[in-house]
């Protein structure tokens, strides 16, 4: 393969680097796109995570350029449940990098494959935590396209958090890093329109939060039983009724809670909730008629509704 020049002399970074104040300690995962480090601001003594380019891609252009929109798409969110940033800079020409907040805690993926599923109230708390940040998102004119059990995180606090906002859109900005007609996100998980290639927008998200709900009652998404093939996953999301969720679930699921998972999941947007807010406060008042109708334990704490971060959505 031929290599620009400089091209041939990009690695990964090592222990003790220091870049831009920071000292790296460690790698950690990997994405599609770059590569997480644990660092240590010098000055101050604070943990955090640097995300670079990774090397493999240090003659993608439109990579770094996508890096760099990450950055500033955080930067520009600046809510709770989205990690703050910290800096910006360039390893070099080829490799831009930022540094964020640092969170404790395990990405939902990972706490579902301990459990093999939870409970109908804690999913419920999980999601509407999860709908309070996609409504401060999306209040900002942002879509994050990418929105799964990965990417949320539960915090050591018990909150949760949402993460790589690496193929998100600004939805008030040309269309020029994310063209109608492209594919992005995850096939597993995305929206009829994302399948497409439509425009998205706010309700876009909305359809993946219902496919998190769904697999945290569940234990599994409504289509996993076409195994691998993406175009039966692509037909499906685009034209196949889902299965319900009750019928899936291991646990009892009251029917106005699952009414709300299975309008997220329309395939017409327009069928589904217009916003992230509205969402939630369904969601809320199922659980609440779960409650009244005795199925169940009171399933949302009203804080989380009355209180806390709706006040700032």
């Amino acid at each position: 393969m031929m290599r620009g020049p400089g091209i041939a002399s990009v690695r990964p970074l090592r222990p003790g680097t220091i870049v831009g104040g920071y000292e790296v300690i460690a790698p950690l995962v990997a994405g599609g796109m770059g590569q997480l480090y644990e660092v240590t601001d010098i000055a101050l003594g604070r943990d955090a995570l640097l995300k670079v380019l990774h090397d493999r891609h240090a003659t993608r252009a439109d990579l770094a350029a996508r890096l760099r929109e990450e950055a500033r798409i955080l930067a520009h969110l600046d809510a709770a449940g989205v990690p703050a940033v910290y800096a910006v800079g360039d390893l070099d020409e080829h490799r831009p990098y930022f540094v964020m907040e640092r969170l404790r805690g395990r990405d939902l993926q990972a706490e579902l494959s301990r459990l093999g599923v939870m409970s109908v109230p804690t999913s419920v708390r999980l999601v509407l935590d999860l709908l309070a940040t996609l409504e401060a998102v999306h209040q900002r004119s942002v879509v994050h396209r990418d929105v799964k059990l990965d990417n949320v995180f539960l915090r050591e606090s018990g909150r949760v958090s949402l993460l790589d906002f690496g193929v998100a859109r600004r939805m008030d900005e040309p269309l020029d890093l994310t063209q109608t007609g492209m594919t992005m996100g995850t096939l597993r998980n995305m929206a009829p329109e994302q399948h497409i290639g439509a425009e998205v927008d706010e309700r876009t998200d909305l359809y993946a939060a219902g496919l998190v709900l769904f697999e945290l009652i569940s234990g599994r998404g409504p289509f996993d039983h076409l195994g691998v093939s993406q175009s039966a996953r692509r037909a499906a999301h685009c034209a196949v009724a889902p299965p319900s969720l009750s019928s899936l679930a291991p646990q009892h699921v009251p029917r106005a809670i699952e009414e709300v998972v299975m309008r997220s999941l329309s395939k017409r947007r327009d069928d589904r909730y217009p916003s992230a807010r509205a969402m939630a406060r369904a969601l809320f008042e199922a659980s609440e008629a779960a409650h009244g109708n005795d199925e169940g334990p009171t399933y949302v704490d009203p804080s989380l509704w009355f209180m806390g971060r709706w006040d700032a959505a």
